[in-house]
């Protein structure tokens, strides 16, 4: 399931690239400022880096939306083809994850961060 979802070389992922997936987290989950209810993750990259180049763990930030506040940021490590990756999902983590609202939030981030990946590979 990971390796379907968008990702970037782990070498490529930087406080720079994370701070535009939280930024279209932000967007895609209807709030203003994920990282006012949680710990900035942008501030804690070598521990982020250290986690994900464990091929066991993932990270995961729980920023909230507009439907809980439980909703989640994850990042995965993923090894595909051409090395390691990092992948990234939404989890809108509500009792029905089928609700409406909250696939369109999923499918939103989804297309979202891979139209802003693709912008970085063409740079």
């Amino acid at each position: 399931m990971c390796r379907i979802l968008p990702s970037i070389l782990f070498k490529k992922f930087d406080e720079k690239v994370l701070a535009g997936i939280v930024g279209i987290y932000a967007d895609a989950a209807g709030i203003k400022d994920p990282c006012a209810t949680t710990i900035d993750p942008r501030h804690d990259m070598s521990d982020i880096l250290q986690e994900l180049s464990d091929l066991h763990n993932c990270c995961e930030f729980r920023f909230g939306s507009s439907i809980t506040v439980h909703s989640k940021l994850f990042l995965h490590p993923v090894v595909k083809r051409d090395g390691l990756h990092v992948a990234f999902d939404f989890d809108p983590n509500t009792a029905d994850d089928a609700q409406p609202r909250a696939v369109a939030m999923r499918e939103d981030f989804h297309k979202k961060t891979w139209k802003y990946l693709a912008t970085l590979i063409t740079n």
